[in-house]
């Protein structure tokens, strides 16, 4: 989604927070929160959050779900809150209360699926199976795709590497450009780590990262990790930059526009040229040549890790005609 065909205030704060604008995303989230919309209370922890004030965001979610106290949305939020702060025992106690809830907002299985996610946090693999399990074979293909997802963290965890490789070989032949793209990028990095871990076939496991890099939309520092990992590229000469790079994408939208395209990456190189080189690699082949620096900037002179590409803190499409916000 482009942040000029957001539709709703939502949608324009969503965007906001995958281009880490924290506080426009704040601004939006506030205005809904207002207008008695608890999806604002979403946008608001999520930009509290990233921009590096967590205790902020969970008390704002304690108090919304004490006022709105049959929301499902808001009890699974608080629930994974309390989980990422490793009080588990709370964390289940907001997913049992958010089950109990009304079934207007989010339905049984997006619960589990968070559930499985904090047993797995426990190391209750068993348990954590027990959750998949009670999501409805009936399920959206969305749903399925993350029932998949954890399914694989679970294998991964318990060493079944074979399954996780031979069921996502079957898997990846259903998928096309109408999947969850964020779900098929975290079942790629699962299905890399079992190739790293079981067969060592390292080759494999590299194609399949950047494989995931380039369907996901949402960076998987993951993802960047494996390639990184299995590079091992180290240079006295190292520094790292924050790039800002421009191109253009091959496909027009729906619309027949043509689509320029805008990133920011952090990478360790010995040059902004060589910098420049590795983010192309882990892009679409039809966006490639066309990317350009547009901005750089020196975050460490002396970089002392492993050379390559460390995150994507910004990356959108958007019309390449479309008219001058400041115009």
């Amino acid at each position: 989604m482009s942040f000029e065909s957001a539709e709703s205030d939502w949608d324009r704060g969503v965007e906001h927070l995958r281009r880490h604008e924290w506080a426009e995303a704040a601004e939006i989230g506030r205005a809904l929160v207002k207008q008695g919309d608890l999806k604002g209370h979403e946008l608001l922890a999520g930009a509290l959050q990233g921009s590096g004030d967590p205790e902020s965001a969970a008390a704002g979610l304690e108090s919304a779900v004490q006022a709105f106290p049959e929301s499902r949305r808001l009890w699974v939020m608080v629930g994974n809150f309390r989980s990422d702060r490793g009080d588990y025992g709370a964390s289940h106690e907001a997913f049992e209360t958010a089950l109990r809830c009304p079934e207007e907002e989010l339905d049984d299985g997006f619960i589990w699926l968070n559930m499985a996610v904090l047993l797995i946090r426990e190391r209750r693999f068993v348990e954590a199976h027990q959750a998949l399990d009670r999501i409805d074979e009936t399920a959206d293909e969305q749903t399925r795709l993350r029932v998949h997802e954890v399914r694989f963290r679970i294998w991964n965890a318990e060493g079944r590497y074979d399954e996780v490789l031979a069921v996502g070989e079957e898997l990846m032949e259903t998928v096309d450009g109408e999947s969850d793209h964020a779900a098929v990028g975290w079942i790629l990095l699962h299905i890399a780590e079992a190739l790293i871990a079981g067969p060592g076939d390292v080759e494999t496991a590299r194609h399949t990262a950047v494989a995931g890099l380039q369907w996901s939309t949402e960076p998987q520092t993951g993802l960047l990790e494996i390639v990184r990992r299995i590079d091992d590229l180290r240079s006295e000469e190292a520094r790292l930059f924050r790039i800002m790079v421009e191109g253009k994408l091959s496909e027009p939208n729906e619309h027949g526009e043509e689509l320029g395209y805008f990133g920011v990456y952090q990478v360790a190189a010995e040059s902004p040229v060589q910098a420049l080189e590795m983010i192309r690699e882990l892009e679409h082949e039809s966006l490639r040549a066309s990317l350009v620096m547009n901005e750089v900037e020196t975050l460490d002179e002396h970089w002392v890790g492993l050379l390559g590409v460390y995150d994507v803190t910004d990356r959108y499409s958007f019309p390449a005609n479309a008219p001058d916000d400041d115009a």
